[in-house]
């Protein structure tokens, strides 16, 4: 009866679908994807940015009023507005339609952010500004634009690039001045967990236990530091150089040297390589 069941036993199999959506100069090159509270997918390519509906996509380019048409980040604000970085400066997308902060503000914002991140509570776009025209690019500063005044005011402690919350305790990856990265978590009190000068990339929950991505390695969280990742989960190949992880249905997908990884907790296997469609750039 074993023999006869061999053949039956393998590994889960996957269908691949890609979306080549036939719409004016769209990129191929997808820099971030963000999903909204109404559930539209934001796309944010080289070409311009692209709305996803789960049907039609359409294309917002500098015709429509971006800066330019390359988006470095997206994040969602109050009341659905979509905040917009490019390589010229911010645009905000709110009623349908593109909008220039520099007209409304009457103050500059044609810097270049790598990053944004909207704080509720006060009301504000925290933004990470580089200099993208040196080789590597370079930090230079940060800046806060508060939303009700339109005024934005350059600060040197560092910004949150993430956030989210676990069990009512929220967790806040940060970014200081000399690069160093940090996650706080706030609870009754706040606790700063160091990552000795080392970029968090990402974090996620798998099995109840919260990790991070520092420096592209796995890293478990705990109360009072983090420690590098048993190191029996991966083989040396695939727990190295990793991108970007997402849990979806209790598993975990990693993406780690431009392949795609599927890992349900006793094995990983390889579900496609972005050689097929171009370099993998991120999960939703």
């Amino acid at each position: 009866m074993f023999f006869l069941l061999v053949n039956n036993c393998f590994s889960q199999s996957f269908t691949i679908k890609h979306f080549p959506p036939e719409v004016r100069g769209l990129s191929a090159v997808c820099n971030q994807i963000i999903q909204d509270s109404s559930g539209y997918l934001w796309v944010g390519t080289n070409d311009g940015l692209c709305r996803f509906d789960g049907d039609n996509f359409k294309l917002y380019t500098t015709d429509d009023g971006l800066h330019r048409p390359e988006i470095l980040c997206l994040e969602e604000g109050s009341n659905g507005d979509i905040w917009v970085c490019t390589k010229a400066g911010v645009n905000l997308f709110n009623d349908s339609k593109l909008i220039d902060l520099d007209s409304v503000s009457k103050i500059i914002l044609h810097n270049v952010y790598e990053n944004c991140y909207y704080d509720n509570q006060a009301e504000k776009l925290q933004l990470v500004w580089i200099n993208p025209h040196t080789s590597p690019v370079t930090f230079k500063g940060f800046h806060d634009y508060y939303i009700n005044d339109k005024k934005i005011r350059s600060k040197n402690y560092g910004c949150i690039t993430s956030s989210f919350y676990l069990d009512s305790i929220q967790y806040q990856v940060l970014k200081s001045k000399n690069s160093e990265s940090l996650i706080s978590i706030k609870d009754t009190d706040t606790t700063i967990l160091f990552s000795d000068k080392k970029q968090i990339n990402d974090f996620f929950v798998f099995e109840n236990t919260l990790y991070v991505l520092i420096n592209n390695k796995i890293t478990e969280v705990h109360k009072s530091n983090i420690e590098q990742k048993r190191k029996d989960r991966f083989s040396t190949t695939q727990k190295n150089n990793i991108k970007t992880v997402k849990i979806a249905s209790g598993d975990m997908y990693f993406i780690s040297s431009n392949i795609l990884y599927h890992y349900d907790g006793f094995e990983t296997n390889k579900v496609l390589e972005g050689k097929n469609f171009n370099s993998l750039n991120s999960l939703f």
